[in-house]
């Protein structure tokens, strides 16, 4: 069943809205393969688009924090991610469901 959001804005709009959104958003398919990656997620993780679309999620995080932010849907999750550069950060995870 298409969202609310999806009845009102055709796809290209709400790609559009994230990647403009202040937040990194990080798109992730069943296989967990990174699927979309926006300008903030850029500037956070320091890793362009092209490097990471395509690749597994592991890039970004640990299958551990992955998983369990993905258990507690809607709920951020604190965890330790590292940059490009080596360098690590404490940063929010949250997962949701899309269709």
């Amino acid at each position: 069943m298409p969202s609310f959001l999806s009845r009102l804005f055709p796809k290209s709009q709400h790609a559009h809205a994230l990647e403009q959104a202040p937040q990194a958003i990080v798109s992730i398919n069943e296989r967990d393969v990174v699927t979309f990656f926006n300008a903030a997620a850029e500037q956070l993780w320091g890793h362009t688009r092209d490097k990471v679309l395509g690749q597994p999620s592991t890039r970004l995080f640990t299958t551990s924090d992955f998983k369990a932010a993905s258990r507690e849907k809607g709920q951020a999750r604190e965890v330790q991610l590292t940059a490009a550069n080596g360098r690590t950060f404490w940063a929010e995870l949250a997962a949701s469901m899309t269709f």
